[in-house]
Formats: C-alpha cells, structure tokens, sequence
C-alpha cells in the first residue's frame, strides 16, 4: 500500500505540473467515472456507519478493505486515466501491468518452492 500511495502522490505532482506548465487542467473522462464516484461514496457511508470507525477507514492487518485503501485505487485508477492518450497506451500499460503480475506470481511460486523444499513451513 506505501507504494501505491507513493504512486497517487507521484501522479498528482506529475498532474500539478502538467496544469502548471499549460496553464489549464485537461480532465479525460472515463466510462468508469460515475461507478467510482459511487463506490467513494458507499464507502464513506459505509466508514460513516461503521461501529468501528478505525477499522473502517484503515482496514484490518494484511487485508485491503478500508476507507483509504478503496481511495488510493480509486485515485491510481483516475490518475492512471489521464495520463493515457489513445487505446494502444492503455492496451500497452495493460500489458505491462499484466507482466508485472505474472512476475510477482511467479516469484510467490519459486518462495513457496524453495521453502518447502528447505522444510520451512
């Protein structure tokens, strides 16, 4: 999550500077943008309603489910959008983020695998 959060707050910088150096902010609309706007929301209802708060807003230890948590995707994914100009960057940033996934399964594997294989449980 510190990365992702690094990343939002990469993206934003990079955005401030792009509306800096043009002088307007050029926000690119997505089919995305009113269902995120409405999962934001249930989550805040959700936060706000909650018997646990704390619980709600950060999420439990080693699971994603809390109020920030939610934003910080939310936010990837908008920041990620306007950054992107045609659909062959999109199908391009797919593809890279598809590798890094299978890259990341793969090391899980071989961990997995040298663990068992030096009897650690």
């Amino acid at each position: 999550m510190l990365m992702a959060r690094a990343l939002v707050l990469l993206l934003a910088f990079l955005l401030a500077l792009r509306a800096i150096r043009t002088g307007s902010i050029e926000v690119r609309r997505t089919p995305l943008d009113l269902p995120l706007a409405a999962l934001i929301l249930s989550a805040v209802l959700s936060t706000a309603l909650a018997e646990n708060r704390v619980l709600s807003t950060f999420g439990a230890y080693g699971r994603g489910e809390g109020l920030l948590t939610i934003v910080t995707y939310v936010a990837l994914f908008w920041l990620g959008a306007q950054f992107l100009h045609n659909a062959g960057e999109a199908r391009r940033l797919m593809r890279w983020l598809l590798a890094g996934g299978y890259l990341v399964a793969l090391l899980g594997i071989a961990q997995t695998l040298i663990g068992s294989a030096m009897g650690v449980p």
